[in-house]
């Protein structure tokens, strides 16, 4: 097979791989036929690792957030931590929208040089309709770490989100092209984005008209008995076992890890634990020999242990919620006499409590 044919092979257009449906979103004035959040619903049975949970504040913030972008043309940043799966965000946005029967595709801007950029996305030295954005029409391109294209990339994208016109094909002829943008931005907090990213400040203003911040799996504590009982599931398929459940102590274990690799860390170490299971449980003997390795006591309480990822804004986060948790369930849930004796002043702790999602009734 020649360069040119395995290029060919390699970056061919596949659709989403999902069943294609008519699609409620669309007639001739794309209004609404079926309710967004009905939709959504449906979808996240599909993709069940984003929007598990219906109560953690966070992910219904994300769902509030897709559901109104969806039916708009607007371009939109997703932010997050490596590993939180940001692609899925994406996808979703993609398929509640009117674009939804059109394709959507994930080009990771990491992979490849300025020369490749340049080859896939506007057919340099070649035919226009061989460009990505030409087989894209109507569907939805999904930027994948943004911030590492070269700039001369980045001015193009930056003058297409501008004009709606992109120059393609050997000739740098300029065409009109229907393609919705979303991009993603790793491990860089959004208002240091501008001044820590190697993003072109115009590119910047132009991809963020909205904002899309996934929260790490540590933030999501609540949500890991379902995401876990989902992918074991996953992987009993996948791998043709039949496991009855998750021992108590094996998910106890899972909730007080820290999760520095995100979902994209729990989706691989519980595929490694069906795999290596014998019993008809998942047990704390198939997990991986360095599974929370990093861990360390809380005070004196034995119970009580956090999991490092020695990444510092990563363990203060840690601490601050086991530090909150402990001292929450030492008084007994009460906010005034926990802010008194822990001398925090209420108003931290009650921004505290609402961001790492903690339930003080249940303390």
């Amino acid at each position: 097979m020649s360069e040119r044919e395995a290029d060919k092979k390699l970056f061919s257009f596949q659709p989403f791989n999902r069943p294609i449906k008519e699609n409620p979103y669309l007639n001739v004035k794309h209004l609404l036929t079926k309710p967004a959040k009905q939709m959504l619903k449906e979808q996240s049975e599909q993709n069940p690792l984003l929007l598990q949970s219906q109560k953690n504040d966070l992910v219904q913030e994300i769902l509030k957030k897709i559901q109104l972008v969806s039916q708009f043309y607007s371009p939109v940043l997703v932010l997050g931590e490596a590993g939180t799966e940001q692609d899925e965000v994406a996808q979703l946005i993609h398929q509640s929208s009117p674009r939804a029967t059109h394709d959507f595709h994930i080009f990771s801007c990491h992979a490849f040089n300025k020369q490749r950029c340049e080859e896939i996305l506007f057919a340099k030295n070649g035919r226009a309709e061989d460009s990505l954005f030409k087989k894209l029409d109507g569907g939805t391109l999904f930027l994948e770490e943004i911030d590492k294209l070269d700039y001369e990339v980045q001015s193009k994208i930056a003058k297409y989100l501008k004009s709606q016109k992109i120059a393609l094909g050997s000739d740098d002829s300029e065409q009109a092209c229907d393609v919705r943008i979303i991009a993603s931005i790793q491990n860089i907090q959004a208002n240091k984005i501008v001044e820590v990213s190697k993003l072109l400040k115009q590119l910047y203003y132009q991809i963020s008209v909205v904002k899309i911040e996934v929260p790490p799996l540590r933030l999501r504590k609540t949500d890991i008995h379902n995401l876990t009982q989902k992918l074991v599931e996953s992987a009993c398929i996948k791998h043709r076992k039949n496991l009855t459940g998750i021992e108590a102590t094996t998910l106890q274990k899972l909730e007080e890890h820290n999760w520095p690799g995100n979902i994209m860390e729990l989706r691989s170490l519980i595929e490694h634990a069906v795999i290596m299971e014998n019993s008809p449980q998942l047990t704390l003997k198939s997990l991986p020999n360095n599974f929370a390795k990093n861990e360390v006591r809380l005070g004196s309480n034995a119970h009580t242990h956090i999991a490092l990822s020695l990444d510092f804004p990563t363990d203060k986060e840690t601490f601050e919620k086991a530090f909150i948790t402990e001292s929450l369930k030492k008084h007994k849930g009460k906010i005034n006499q926990t802010a008194l004796k822990c001398r925090i002043p209420k108003n931290t702790l009650l921004r505290k409590i609402k961001k790492y999602s903690i339930n003080a009734k249940e303390l």
